[in-house]
């Protein structure tokens, strides 16, 4: 039996500059979850949140990124975006791969308005290279897009991005995705040696 407390598959994969002081990258994509996202409700996805990050206490910050693959109209409302973007939010990034997710996130704006400004829309056409692995050039075009005013994201945390996107783009597409024995379900566990890793870069 899964715990409720550990369905939502956000964990931190890293750590960004943010106005001189290392703040926490949350990273989760809804294909990734180990039931159907349809069972995710806002009390839920607030609890596993705050697992991860702690109740916010002023001060405090945190860069949260969301891939939509895998994702379906069910969890899609703006109450459960809500909790996926807590309090703390310094930068929300929204990785869509159709329309349908890009004017959710419009809605979410819409009702969240103290949150609009905070996060950024991306299409995950820019994570994922027709090549591969990614040449320099992609890479350093994804690097310069994803730096703002006052945070730098390192370029492991941007390759690894890449990998990870591309990899869940996979897995959602897949008919076994739900079966559990993909590696990329089983992003708690260490991978094999040389392969990517999708706890994280091994920098934090």
């Amino acid at each position: 039996m899964v715990n409720e407390r550990q369905i939502v598959p956000m964990r931190q994969v890293g750590e960004v500059h943010v106005e001189g002081e290392m703040t926490p990258v949350a990273y989760m994509c809804y294909a990734q979850s180990p039931v159907d996202c349809a069972m995710w409700t806002a009390d839920v996805v607030r609890s596993n949140v705050n697992d991860l990050l702690g109740t916010a206490k002023p001060g405090d910050r945190a860069i949260v990124i969301i891939d939509t693959s895998g994702a379906n109209s069910k969890v899609m409302n703006p109450a459960l975006l809500n909790e996926l973007f807590p309090a703390q939010l310094h930068l929300g990034l929204w990785i869509y791969g159709t329309s349908e997710y890009q004017k959710a996130l419009g809605e979410f704006k819409k009702t969240y308005k103290e949150k609009a400004g905070k996060v950024r829309c991306m299409h995950r056409n820019a994570f994922i290279s027709d090549a591969s692995p990614p040449d320099e050039g992609f890479l350093s075009e994804l690097y310069k897009s994803l730096q703002g005013e006052g945070f730098h994201f390192s370029e492991k945390l941007v390759h690894w991005l890449a990998e990870e996107v591309k990899l869940n783009r996979e897995l959602a597409d897949s008919e076994v995705a739900q079966e559990g024995d993909r590696p990329q379900k089983r992003y708690k566990e260490a991978p094999p040696k040389g392969t990517h890793d999708p706890r994280g870069v091994l920098s934090w």
